[in-house]
């Protein structure tokens, strides 16, 4: 059993909650009252969980494939999945999704809930070559734009709102 323990600034414990498989991934609201963990158990099987702000459980989901990030944004959690994108808001219901024509290799979620990735896409129907391309997703799940790229990126990152507004 693991445990995801919430503390506070002072450096006290405000909550822990015993899961069961490996954590692999989390994100905190910014006023700590959201947490979502990714989870994945021996059979490499993704849960997703959400804890309230006193320690409680309120959901867990378990996607029909790997999960690789998560995060705590306005509307709800974003998630980067093995095959697509999504957002479920704070009662578990998905407010949009999005698959993509290939396997995500990288990906970030912005804290606007905006979504990019690098999905490995096929060339043509007749080719088995393939080709990285990014996808960048608005924060309401709609494709802002997509570029083909000629190598895989090592990696993808969204400047957090603080960071542009200092101009990194």
């Amino acid at each position: 059993v693991e445990y995801a323990v919430l503390l506070n600034e002072s450096g006290a414990i405000v909550w822990q909650v015993p899961l069961e498989g490996s954590i692999i991934a989390g994100s905190v609201h910014a006023k700590g009252t959201y947490v979502v963990i990714n989870l994945i158990d021996r059979k490499a099987v993704s849960e997703v969980v959400l804890v309230g702000p006193t320690g409680s459980v309120l959901w867990n989901k378990t996607p029909s494939n790997l999960v690789y990030q998560v995060r705590v944004i306005r509307e709800g959690i974003g998630f980067i999945g093995a095959d697509r994108a999504f957002v479920f808001d704070f009662e578990g219901q998905t407010l949009w999704e999005y698959p993509f024509e290939g396997q995500v290799l990288r990906g970030d979620i912005g804290d606007d809930g905006s979504i990019t990735v690098v999905v490995r896409e096929m060339t043509g129907h007749l080719s088995q070559d393939s080709r990285p391309q990014i996808i960048m997703l608005s924060p309401l799940g709609k494709e802002v734009c997509s570029y083909s790229l000629d190598h895989d990126p090592n990696l993808v990152y969204q400047a957090r709102s603080e960071e542009r507004r200092v101009g990194k």
